[in-house]
């Protein structure tokens, strides 16, 4: 979800943190009152759409760490890591996994309030393969190594396909890739275990589903908790129980 324009300067490290650095600053100037938790990038472990190296990628990741610290030291700032089980390292050309990509940030002294697992299943380049609870239990105990709170951003498709895909999204039929097809019941099932999972896990302090409409922009396919007609899904009840349930 970049704008195009910044296609013009692919791999061009220097310029691309110019502009970032800038927007970063822009924004957290304006809303800094108002807003004190920001998730300054996400996917930046897994994705190459910049042109730009590995190691380019994380120098690009600091330095706008650098810049929102600037803004305000007592921001909360949090770093969106991708695919947690390393899904992108089938390509030749990635060798950071995924827990080393905040680690080493860490070690070089970036300030981070928190780490975000994107837990987002479904076929697009962002997305994992379909996971269940137990997975993801060993993969939040794995990144608690970091000894940073958590904050879980799930997603999973309730069917194949809508109106208002994000370009670059496969729509094509899920099934041979999953165990049963997408459906409404199957999200509402898998989203509802893996938010109580979420919940109960201490070093977990928030649990985020990723879009709200089919209708508006998002990244995974059929996915919201309302579809593209306005229809809630069954999803939406079951993560209003858990919160009346356990966040009083």
């Amino acid at each position: 979800m970049l704008p195009d324009w910044l296609q013009a300067w692919q791999g061009d490290l220097p310029t691309l943190a110019a502009f970032m650095c800038d927007f970063v600053e822009t924004v957290l100037g304006r809303y800094k009152h108002d807003v004190r938790r920001w998730i300054v990038c996400a996917g930046f472990n897994q994705t190459d759409t910049l042109g730009l190296n590995q190691d380019e990628r994380l120098r690009l990741v600091y330095r706008l760490f650098e810049a929102a610290t600037q803004v305000d030291p007592e921001l909360e700032l949090v770093l969106s890591v991708a695919q947690p089980w390393g899904d992108y390292l089938i390509h030749d050309d990635q060798n950071l996994s995924p827990l080393t990509f905040p680690d080493d940030l860490i070690r070089a002294g970036m300030r981070l309030s928190a780490v975000e697992l994107e837990v987002r299943l479904g076929l697009s380049e962002r997305a994992s393969y379909q996971r269940d609870t137990q997975e993801l239990a060993r993969v939040l105990n794995l990144y608690g190594l970091l000894g940073l709170p958590l904050e879980l951003l799930l997603s999973c498709p309730a069917g194949v396909g809508d109106r208002a895909d994000t370009p670059g999204e496969q729509t094509d039929d899920l099934r041979p890739a999953w165990r049963t097809a997408p459906s409404p019941d199957q999200q509402a099932r898998w989203g509802e275990a893996c938010a109580a999972l979420g919940l109960c896990t201490p070093h977990v302090r928030a649990v985020t589903w990723d879009h709200w409409s089919d209708s508006q922009p998002h990244v995974t396919t059929a996915a919201g908790l309302i579809d593209s007609a306005g229809v809630a899904r069954p999803l939406l009840e079951k993560l209003r129980s858990l919160r009346a349930a356990h966040l009083r």
